[in-house]
């Protein structure tokens, strides 16, 4: 038996998949979550996913296709205010602007909602140049560049010899059982970082190397943001200063505030980071076991070279300006 209509008005019947959109729009059924793109093909490339709890509500975008800008609207209950979760940190940051940057000049790296300002808008300039941005409301806003007296207090130090100490993961003293083993090397000072693919004694090294440096620092102005910069990230890192551990660290975007950590003087950091084990399988791979059995396809190790990891710097203490609008 084949329904094809409904005694009610709000029931309605498609042929296949590709009808449903017209069906909804015809019964006045409008998603909460609404995105448009001036690219009609980057629009198809966004999809989206709402989660609820009890207090709250997670809309999830997920862009499969290139960078494009976006418009999003999403329908809530009154009262509720929109925030941007950092997926690495953890960290909120509200984003309710009452007036929004339609365009910014290319030393503008960061806008985001101060409520405390004139327009509700901090930018984070990356430079000491002039930088422009224009709002939604029409005005432009014109950030002029600092006088050469304030130029001179920018931080900008490269962090140079590092101690080097690894943590090795190895096979046991039998090595047909899955019982690893680990050795500490310790490289000393390394006056350039570099992968340990091309550092000879560990080329065919896995497991965990820790890079200690002492640096010697002023604190700038209130009006900057200190930030640490890691450099290219080739694997997962973490990172202390001054015995305290910084909140985690995104690896494609890889640096992070460091206010509130540094003091004025010198300063230590800790910065941990961690491979796979596939140089150390490579190095054992005609002889290596698990419970008796080698690699499953070994030239799928043989075939590529070795791989690159940790720290390659440059790891820099860069001052970047705060304004707000």
């Amino acid at each position: 038996m084949r329904l094809q209509r409904s005694k009610y008005p709000n029931v309605s019947f498609v042929k296949s998949t590709k009808d449903i959109f017209q069906a909804l729009d015809k019964l006045s059924i409008q998603p909460r979550v609404k995105t448009t793109s001036q690219s009609t093909s980057a629009a198809k490339d966004l999809y989206t996913v709402w989660r609820s709890t009890s207090d709250s509500d997670y809309l999830f975008l997920y862009d499969k296709g290139p960078s494009a800008t976006f418009d999003v609207a999403a329908e809530v209950w009154e009262n509720k205010a929109p925030y941007q979760l950092n997926a690495w940190t953890g960290q909120q940051e509200a984003i309710a602007f009452k007036t929004h940057v339609l365009l910014h000049s290319d030393n503008i790296i960061h806008a985001s909602y101060s409520p405390d300002t004139k327009d509700g808008i901090s930018v984070v300039v990356a430079d000491a140049q002039d930088a422009s941005l224009t709002l939604s409301n029409g005005r432009t806003k014109r950030i002029p560049a600092l006088k050469d007296s304030k130029k001179k207090k920018l931080l900008n130090v490269d962090i140079g010899k590092w101690n080097l100490t690894l943590e090795s993961w190895v096979p046991g003293p039998d090595e047909t059982k899955s019982t690893s083993a680990k050795k500490m090397l310790h490289l000393g000072t390394q006056t350039t970082l570099q992968p340990w693919s091309q550092i000879p004694v560990v080329q065919n090294a896995s497991g965990v190397g820790t890079y200690t440096a002492n640096f010697q620092l002023r604190i700038p102005s209130k009006d900057t943001i200190t930030v640490l910069q890691f450099g290219p990230v080739l694997n997962t890192m973490r990172a202390w200063i001054n015995g305290t551990q910084l909140p985690a660290i995104d690896i494609f975007d890889p640096q992070i505030d460091t206010s509130s950590f540094l003091v004025s003087g010198s300063n230590l950091i800790r910065i941990e980071v961690a491979s796979t084990l596939f140089n150390a399988v490579k190095a054992r791979v005609d002889y290596v076991k698990t419970n008796g059995v080698g690699p499953a396809a070994p030239p799928l190790y043989t075939a590529m070279d070795w791989q690159q990891h940790w720290l390659v710097g440059p790891v820099m203490v860069k001052s970047l300006r705060r304004v707000d609008l």
